[in-house]
């Protein structure tokens, strides 16, 4: 079993038992058995050794799967490699649920493969595939949650309403109605059952902010920070919590607050930023948006927002330089693109906007 420290100083196994890889520790950097004794050997070596023993060809096994769907800009080889492994029931429901996760459904083929997984006979495979479905409008959220909230397990009613989160369920027929308030209270229930814990109060403040209750979200949220104040995920969705309930000073406070805990972070100041355009504070957005990239020079988003701001006031040509920043983080962004076209149709450089606007409606 192969061993990782954790928090420094606490050396744990991995509690599993497996052939040693160290042909997966040259592409993705993960450890193996054989270099954890033989510390003065490459893992080159080991994987050399591998290959004189046993040959080039390794059995198929779930881990190679997981090792690629946490890789960006796959192929489309690679995608449709995934999407089948899915729904191979000769590999693990946990290690498919996973991998589920970790993909983007850009086309047909991989949304088939999602509505495949929820006929899965594994409930955990259920539950994952309907989680990949939260981004859809509550229309057609409602249609794939509704179907499987008379689910036979638990845990994928629990999906279903986590689904849902965000409806009241006042307009369904009685029948449906029924089912509905059924599966979302189980899901209640299990929130619930994990509020001694920081986390669990932060899962019941997502629900109730997802489900509209301001002030019993806010509630949860501020128990969470007081239970565990380095939780930062909470002060983020207290924050918003807070603007949304008509009370920018205390979302202010909150930020102001998750800066002092957590310097190196930029995430606190891009929120700031966003509160502070929609109080027109504008300069000051400015400076929290610059120090939002500062600390965090990946922040795309934060750039494509100061090129929005320079765009909106006439600075195009600061709006373009802000524009390309956020394209060398994210290539091919149609949003980052499409801002670019304007900001280049500003300056009078019709020619080349068109040539943009015109790759942009070829991909569509």
């Amino acid at each position: 079993m192969t061993g990782k420290y954790y928090m420094g100083n606490d050396f744990r196994r991995d509690h599993s038992f497996r052939i040693p890889r160290p042909d997966q520790s040259l592409a993705y950097g993960t450890p193996n058995a054989c270099n954890e004794c033989h510390t003065d050997q490459s893992e080159k070596w080991a994987a050399d050794w591998i290959v004189k023993w046993y040959g080039p060809e390794r059995r198929p096994h779930f881990s190679d799967y997981l090792l690629l769907s946490y890789q960006e800009n796959l192929s489309d080889e690679e995608q449709a490699k995934l999407t089948a492994f899915i729904n191979d029931l000769n590999y693990p429901a946990i290690a498919r649920s996973t991998v589920m996760g970790n993909l983007n459904y850009a086309n047909e083929d991989m949304v088939r493969s999602l509505i495949q997984a929820m006929q899965d006979s594994s409930a955990t495979t259920r539950y994952n595939a309907l989680m990949q479905f939260r981004g859809l409008t509550l229309e057609d959220r409602m249609v794939i949650g509704l179907r499987h909230m008379s689910d036979s397990m638990r845990l994928v009613r629990i999906g279903a309403a986590q689904l849902l989160s965000d409806f009241d369920g006042s307009t369904l027929d009685p029948a449906d109605r029924t089912t509905f308030f059924k599966a979302r209270g189980e899901l209640e229930e299990m929130l619930y059952s994990n509020a001694d814990f920081a986390t669990g109060r932060m899962q019941l403040g997502d629900y109730y902010l997802q489900s509209g209750d301001l002030q019993t979200a806010i509630g949860h949220y501020e128990h969470a920070l007081a239970s565990d104040s380095l939780l930062f995920p909470v002060y983020s969705n207290l924050a918003t919590a807070y603007s949304m309930d008509s009370r920018p000073d205390r979302a202010m406070e909150t930020l102001s607050t998750w800066m002092d805990y957590d310097k190196n972070s930029g995430r606190p100041y891009f929120l700031r930023a966003l509160l502070q355009f929609e109080l027109g504070n504008s300069d000051l957005a400015v400076q929290d948006l610059r120090m939002a990239i500062e600390l965090d020079p990946g922040n795309s988003r934060a750039m494509y927002n100061l090129a929005t701001y320079y765009y909106q006031n006439g600075n195009q040509v600061q709006a373009e330089k802000e524009i390309l920043k956020a394209l060398q983080v994210e290539p091919g962004n149609r949003e980052f693109e499409y801002l670019h076209a304007l900001i280049l149709k500003g300056q009078g450089r019709v020619e080349q906007a068109n040539q943009i606007m015109s790759k942009l409606n070829q991909a569509q």
